[in-house]
């Protein structure tokens, strides 16, 4: 009677542990802020010119000096998370419209290295760049100085980047031979790495 007892235990176990390692569970967190695709363009007599750095650290502190404490922007991201199990997804984010966490529910595919989740209206929503190892999200920010005042202007594209034509389109000119001396125009398209 013992044997029946453990041998239907063992059996029971066994069945529970095949069902959990089925479901395929992956969760995907923030885990860093890579902002090495950052660009400086200053302006001089004979146009714009693209300064290079010496060290990660100094071109850390020139993005901080023109678009402000990247740490800072990364904290947007810091409750996002993916959770794939089997053909659903929960894609747990912070919508900044309505300043709140939401979560969506549903199936998800991939489509060009990109992850698209269903919503209840049939529509899908971007989600996020990569597989279902390591997801990206991006975002652009751009800064460039304000025609005829002293200032500088930022501007930021969610779930999109930048290029040296884009931020010369945003600033209003129309070459980088355009930029004269004590102009300059900054970028960075930052990843958000979620793993």
């Amino acid at each position: 009677m013992n044997i029946i007892k453990y041998l239907t235990i063992f059996f029971l176990l066994c069945l529970l542990t095949r069902c959990t390692s089925e479901g395929n569970n992956h969760v995907k967190i923030f885990r860093v802020a890579d902002f090495s695709d950052f660009h400086v363009y200053a302006g001089s007599t004979e146009g714009g010119k693209e300064l290079t750095f010496a060290t990660d650290s100094i071109r850390k502190a020139t993005a901080y000096r023109f678009l402000g404490n990247l740490e800072e922007v990364s904290d947007l991201y810091k409750n996002d998370s993916f959770e794939f199990f089997g053909n659903k997804i929960t894609y747990t984010y912070y919508d900044t419209k309505v300043q709140t966490t939401m979560k969506i529910l549903s199936d998800y595919k991939f489509r060009n290295d990109t992850l698209y989740v269903h919503k209840s209206d049939g529509s899908d929503v971007l989600a996020a760049y990569g597989n279902s190892d390591r997801l990206y999200q991006t975002r652009g920010l751009c800064c460039y100085p304000v025609k005829d005042k002293n200032q500088l202007q930022i501007y930021i594209k969610e779930k999109s980047t930048f290029t040296l034509d884009s931020v010369m389109l945003h600033a209003g000119y129309k070459s980088i031979e355009d930029l004269k001396t004590g102009d300059t125009i900054a970028w960075c398209n930052l990843k958000y790495i979620f793993e």
